[in-house]
């Protein structure tokens, strides 16, 4: 029986897991059975540089809510995205919209 280090982000992050090829199994899946699970939950894997305090703190922040970093990022860019879109579609319906302005009579009489 192999002494196994508990699964936690920071054992990744610090490197007891995943740099030793004593802790190390074989990933069952291929690289077709990858494409095919990205494929149906409609993932794309990308590479981005980011600042190392910006992922601190998303890690930090992930942490608390008791998920991953990366499905944080995602859920901020969804929330980024669909507010954005919100505005774009608002700014266009103002354009297109005729002029709404209400003009309203003097309050004071003319003498």
């Amino acid at each position: 029986m192999t002494n196994k280090i508990p699964g936690t982000p920071e054992a990744w992050e610090n490197g007891p897991l995943g740099k030793d090829a004593a802790y190390a199994e074989k990933h069952l899946e291929t690289e077709a059975e990858q494409s095919v699970i990205d494929e149906a939950f409609g993932l794309k894997a990308i590479s981005i540089r980011l600042e190392t305090e910006l992922i601190a703190s998303y890690k930090a922040v992930a942490k608390h809510y008791g998920m991953g970093y990366q499905p944080l990022m995602r859920q901020a860019l969804h929330r980024f995205i669909d507010s954005e879109l919100k505005k774009i579609a608002l700014d266009a319906m103002q354009k297109d919209a005729p002029s709404r302005e209400i003009e309203f009579p003097s309050l004071s009489k003319a003498a």
